[in-house]
């Protein structure tokens, strides 16, 4: 951030939608109990799956769940358009 610029800040309650939230105490009293020294872990525990932890109670992130999806789809669609190639290709000579 520069000198003199305002800072940004940016509300991501689109979870709100899905699952309802805590009461206002409840998620500072939440927050508060996890201060410190904690068991981090990207896939398991990252700050996505506290948020959700402190807001909904759940402990979940779109993100971890995005990603495994992601290099899961990936190799079958990267396969999927090879054999739809070598189909095309084969079409193409006879």
């Amino acid at each position: 951030m520069l000198e003199g610029e305002t800072p940004k800040v940016y509300v991501n309650n689109s979870a709100d939608a899905k699952w309802r939230p805590l009461q206002q105490d409840e998620i500072i009293k939440r927050a508060k109990s996890r201060l410190g020294p904690t068991d981090y872990s990207l896939t398991e525990y990252n700050c996505e799956h506290f948020a959700n932890w402190c807001r909904y109670g759940k402990i979940n992130s779109g993100q971890v769940r995005n990603a495994v999806i992601g290099s899961v789809l990936s190799p079958i669609g990267a396969i999927a358009w090879v054999g739809i190639s070598v189909v095309a290709t084969l079409a193409a000579r006879k």
